[in-house]
C-alpha cells in the first residue's frame, strides 16, 4: 500500500481511467486476536486515496499474536467463529464505511469444526450482504472433502453473491486438487 515513485504514478494513472476494486489478503478476519486496528487505518488511507468503493478480504486468518503467517488459514467452521466474523466486519465497516465483502477460501483439512462448511457458509452470508464467491475455491473444496457437489451449489447463498472469482487448480492426485490462482 505504501508505493512511491514510479509505480504510485501508475496506479494514480489506472484510477483516473478505472474503478479499482481492494481485494486484500492480510486483515485476518477470522483471528480470535481481533483485526489490526494500524492495518486497518493503512487500509483506509489507501482506500480514501485512491477512491477505492469495494473492498473484500479472505474468509480466513493470516495473523496471530502479532506474527503474520501470509498465508490464507483456515478457520474452524464454528458457531463462536462467526461471532469473531460478525466482530471484525462491524468494526471494519464502522471505520472504513466502504461495501465490505468476505470471500470464500480453499482449505486441506478441517480444524475443530463444529458444523458443515455450508452452514457455515451460510451463516457467514448474514454478516455479510455482499458476498464474493471463489468457484475455484468450491470446486477445490467439493472435490478434496468429497461433498455431493449438487446438493452443495444448491445450498449455497447465492443471492448475496456481487462478485465471482475463476481461480485456477491443479490435480496433484486422484484425492487431491490444489490452489494455484492460476
Amino acid at each position: 500500500m505504501e508505493i512511491g515513485a514510479f509505480w504510485r504514478k501508475k496506479l494514480e494513472e489506472i484510477a483516473e481511467k478505472y474503478v479499482i476494486y481492494r481485494h486484500e489478503l492480510s486483515l485476518s478476519v477470522g483471528s480470535p486476536d481481533g483485526l489490526d486496528l494500524d492495518f486497518i487505518k493503512r487500509i483506509k488511507y489507501f482506500l480514501d486515496e485512491f477512491n477505492i468503493d469495494i473492498y473484500s478480504e479472505h474468509l480466513s486468518y493470516s495473523k496471530t499474536e502479532n506474527a503474520n503467517l501470509y498465508d490464507l488459514l483456515p478457520v474452524p467452521f464454528r458457531k463462536d467463529v462467526i461471532k469473531i466474523y460478525r466482530r471484525a466486519y462491524k468494526n471494519c465497516t464502522g471505520y472504513i464505511k466502504l461495501t465490505f465483502n468476505l470471500k470464500n477460501i480453499s482449505y486441506y483439512t478441517l480444524i475443530a469444526s463444529e458444523i458443515k462448511e455450508l452452514d457455515f457458509l451460510q451463516m457467514k452470508s448474514l454478516i455479510s450482504q455482499d458476498v464474493r464467491l471463489d468457484t475455484n475455491n468450491v470446486y477445490i473444496n467439493i472435490f478434496n472433502h468429497q461433498y455431493e457437489d449438487k446438493e452443495f451449489l444448491l445450498k449455497m447463498p447465492l443471492k448475496q453473491v456481487r462478485y465471482v472469482d475463476m481461480d485456477g487448480h491443479e490435480k496433484i492426485s486422484k484425492e487431491i486438487v490444489i490452489d494455484l490462482h492460476g
